[in-house]
């Protein structure tokens, strides 16, 4: 069938088998005045922190690095002669927490370029770029990309990759619980070589010294400054964007945010009826997202995967986006799937909701019962 016009390729035959992580389409020149051109693309979509799978919402670690850089040397260890282009690809800022995911981004495409490999960042309208506004709904990711194929390096935040924490910490935020005293706040970075230029808020220029200090890759923005954004009648959600730009490479947010725990209006309920999703109403008080979803059973072993009680300790009974929960701005949806599985159980099942950040606490609970 015709794919596309492409290099005087008038039309092209494809076909498609999975080779490990990535499904492989390779097309194939009809015409005879090519007859050794080939072009193979991959779709790349192989790790469970771009799915929010098991509760996985941390990225970056050796052996996170380890495993993307081999999936990608495999492709083209099989396919050394032609031009290789992963045209789908994507880490949804839906789905996935920010500082992991400009992380991401950035080791994707330097790696993938070191194996002389071209990419193609997938969306579908709900992710990356409002199609109604035109607005990309990631700034920091696009201008990561930007840079990262030039090969001009990018200052990065820290974050949690640490297996076997048992909270998360993101230098992409600067996180306050209500009520609480604001404080300095300290934030780790890699930058890779780049030098801090300024801090701005809007149009206005931070003075260093005063509104922040910098300790090797380490800003501290002092409580002073931070009370002038976080006062005692301030509304819980974003409240400020502090942009972080460097001397070459992309400019960051550290996004000032302001969190409590919500407290459901409701903490039980009957199953609805098989085949149909379930509701749980949330009056968002942060970060307008869930992190992640743990179910239990009433005797205490995990409702689905339970294969996750040998994960870190974050994912362990931890249910995957998508597939048994999801989200939208009135509160979280347990899918039917999950459903049908508490009702093959014949046990109630309690479902912990935890929001960002992720520490001890900062969930709720509400239990389906049958």
């Amino acid at each position: 069938m015709e794919r596309r016009r492409h290099s005087g390729l008038r039309s092209l035959i494809r076909s498609s088998r999975i080779l490990g992580a990535f499904s492989i389409t390779t097309t194939h020149p009809v015409s005879k005045i090519y007859p050794t051109t080939h072009v193979l693309t991959a779709n790349y979509a192989a790790d469970d922190y771009v799915f929010q799978a098991w509760g996985k919402t941390t990225w970056g670690s050796d052996a996170d690095k380890a495993a993307l850089e081999a999936d990608l040397a495999a492709v083209r260890g099989n396919f050394t002669d032609i031009p290789l282009v992963i045209g789908e690809w994507a880490v949804s800022p839906v789905a996935t927490e920010t500082a992991a995911r400009w992380r991401y981004f950035d080791f994707f495409l330097r790696t993938a370029a070191k194996y002389n490999t071209s990419t193609i960042l997938w969306d579908n309208g709900a992710d990356f770029l409002d199609r109604a506004t035109h607005v990309w709904r990631d700034e920091v990711a696009l201008d990561i990309y930007r840079n990262a194929v030039k090969g001009i390096p990018n200052a990065l935040p820290e974050s949690t990759t640490d297996g076997s924490a048992t909270t998360q910490t993101s230098s992409a935020y600067i996180y306050h619980r209500k009520n609480e005293t604001v404080g300095d706040a300290t934030l780790g970075f890699m930058f890779n070589g780049n030098t801090l230029s300024k801090i701005s808020k809007g149009s206005r220029q931070l003075a260093k010294g005063k509104d922040y200090t910098v300790s090797g890759e380490k800003i501290t923005f002092t409580a002073a400054y931070l009370k002038s954004i976080i006062m005692p009648t301030s509304p819980t959600g974003s409240l400020a964007n502090l942009t972080l730009t460097f001397n070459r490479g992309a400019a960051l947010q550290v996004n000032v945010l302001q969190y409590t725990t919500p407290v459901l209006s409701s903490t039980s309920g009957p199953a609805p009826a098989a085949g149909k999703d379930l509701l749980i109403p949330i009056t968002w008080s942060g970060q307008n997202r869930p992190a992640a979803v743990k179910a239990t059973k009433a005797d205490g072993t995990y409702l689905v995967d339970d294969w996750t009680q040998y994960l870190p300790i974050l994912q362990q009974g931890r249910a995957t986006y998508g597939n048994q929960w999801d989200w939208t701005a009135q509160g979280v949806i347990i899918k039917a799937a999950a459903l049908d599985a508490v009702r093959a159980t014949g046990q109630a099942t309690t479902f912990m909701i935890e929001f960002y950040p992720r520490e001890p606490g900062n969930a709720v609970e509400y239990t389906v019962t049958v």
